[in-house]
């Protein structure tokens, strides 16, 4: 490095690199290239949320044909791709079921799963969980559920639930995928979600 480069700042205790007027503890002025990985001196709290629409309905044999997932928004004209879902006409005796795929950096730790939902159906609940497959099973692993209950709270009044036990929390590519998974009933339109937040730490940049 050309020494005429480096400029110390007595002033902050700065060094700049490439500028004479450092604004922190290093700073660089032009391209940095780091051999090796660059890890954080402690972990970094990070959210991933994901848009309700991102939701799409799945079917098996058994799903009515005539059911599928509605998008409904809380202004009229509007396509709900921000306001909540639930499953629509087919048979209240059917599961219905609903995915997202979900993008974390690889080594993160997922901490916690944060859900909006609203339940106004009497006989029934819904679930959303995020969920993993190994690469070489067909086999799903729930990392973490919120569960819908009780009969009180409609779309005009969520309720919010939080669960921070996760089962298997580091994120690995290596040899699972990861997807979150909306579960209800057939002609639900009582019972839904709105939003979905997915909290964790990563100790290396992305």
């Amino acid at each position: 490095m050309n020494g005429n480069d480096l400029y110390p700042s007595t002033l902050a205790n700065n060094v700049g690199i490439g500028t004479a007027s450092p604004n922190a503890k290093l700073d660089v002025e032009g391209d940095i290239e780091v051999d090796g990985e660059y890890t954080y001196e402690t972990a970094q709290a990070r959210t991933l949320s994901i848009p309700i629409n991102a939701l799409h309905q799945i079917k098996n044999e058994s799903s009515s044909s005539a059911s599928y997932l509605v998008h409904k928004s809380y202004v009229a004209g509007y396509y709900g791709e921000s306001g909540y879902c639930y499953f629509k006409n087919g048979s209240s005796a059917i599961p219905a079921v609903a995915t997202a795929p979900v993008y974390l950096p690889d080594g993160a730790i997922v901490t916690s799963l944060y859900v909006k939902w609203f339940d106004t159906n009497t006989t029934n609940d819904a679930s959303l969980s995020l969920e993993t497959i190994t690469l070489n099973s067909i086999n799903n692993s729930q990392m973490a559920v919120v569960n819908t209950s009780g009969s009180s709270n409609g779309p005009a009044v969520m309720g919010t639930t939080t669960d921070n036990t996760i089962s298997n929390a580091t994120i690995d590519y290596t040899s699972n995928t990861y997807y979150i998974k909306m579960t209800s009933i057939e002609n639900t339109n009582n019972l839904g979600f709105s939003k979905i937040v997915i909290s964790y730490t990563v100790t290396q940049a992305d």
